[in-house]
């Protein structure tokens, strides 16, 4: 098994969420590897300074749905060292004639012609908007998906905790066309938008 994915048994070991040979594979790697102790051992403080603050609710759901991004994250890691391997075999099949050879070199070309316009022919935009500031309490309550959570400081001797995270939400913006704010975000959204139909959209407005 890969580093992170032992890290992603780490996170689920916490809730009891492992089966009998999971936990073996694991308390193996924890007996050689000091980093992924130290992992532990942040994340056990980290969730027993949270259990401790007698405030925070736990939403059922939202903690459901993070199990299951979390094993399915595992199983995705899993299957790609099978999938890249059966993908190999099959471009080699696919070229081991000589004309196939031809036909995947001239198919190769374009390919690169194509990706190459897409990365330099798009410039960033960068896009101004509002501060805001963020409490504990609103990033829960108002929907905010946290992911990546990353700590800095987990020495607790002070009474204090640093880390990061990615805080996505989604926002419902109104006002004027030619707001200054707006017309940044329609820019933005109209060189960067994976969404073809939204793109399209912004350019008409």
């Amino acid at each position: 098994m890969k580093h992170n994915e032992y890290k992603q048994l780490i996170h689920l070991s916490l809730y009891g969420e492992l089966n009998e040979d999971e936990k073996k594979k694991l308390k193996e790697h924890l007996d050689s590897c000091e980093e992924c102790r130290m992992e532990l051992e942040q994340q056990k403080n980290f969730l027993m300074m949270v259990t401790e603050n007698q405030n925070f609710k736990v939403n059922n759901e939202l903690l459901k749905e993070a199990r299951a991004q979390l094993r399915g994250a595992l199983r995705s890691e899993q299957m790609k060292g099978f999938s890249l391997i059966s993908f190999g075999e099959r471009v080699l099949r696919f070229f081991s004639s000589p004309p196939k050879l031809a036909l995947g070199a001239v198919a190769i070309l374009l390919i690169g012609f194509i990706f190459g316009g897409m990365f330099f022919s798009k410039k960033d935009v960068i896009v101004q908007t509002k501060k805001q500031q963020f409490t504990k309490t609103s990033l829960l309550q108002d929907n905010t998906r946290i992911t990546n959570l990353q700590f800095v400081d987990s020495d607790l001797s002070d009474g204090s905790v640093e880390f990061t995270f990615d805080a996505v939400k989604r926002v419902n913006l109104s006002g004027k066309v030619n707001d200054p704010e707006i017309q940044n975000i329609l820019t933005y959204a109209m060189l960067n938008e994976q969404n073809p139909g939204s793109r399209l959209n912004s350019i008409n407005v």
